[in-house]
């Protein structure tokens, strides 16, 4: 089955460190393929197993408000 793939605006970010944290605790979530974290644009894109894609964006949204900061899911147009 061909991974799902994530977006999610990253909001209150301004530094690297913020960054490196989400991609690092990111990358050991059960079902999540890659995880890239984009400060010049505020996104994160992850690649995960369909099947456990909404559990992934609370897990995600968690973790980051856990270090003082917010996501949602980026709209697409």
């Amino acid at each position: 089955m061909k991974p799902d793939e994530i977006v999610m605006d990253m909001l209150g970010f301004g530094c690297a460190s913020c960054v490196y944290t989400i991609e690092k605790m990111g990358r050991k979530l059960a079902g999540v393929k890659t995880i890239r974290a984009n400060l010049g644009d505020r996104l994160i894109h992850i690649t995960c197993e369909p099947a456990l894609r909404q559990q992934i964006i609370e897990q995600i949204t968690d973790m980051v408000r856990r270090i003082g900061h917010d996501v949602r899911e980026h709209a697409v147009t």
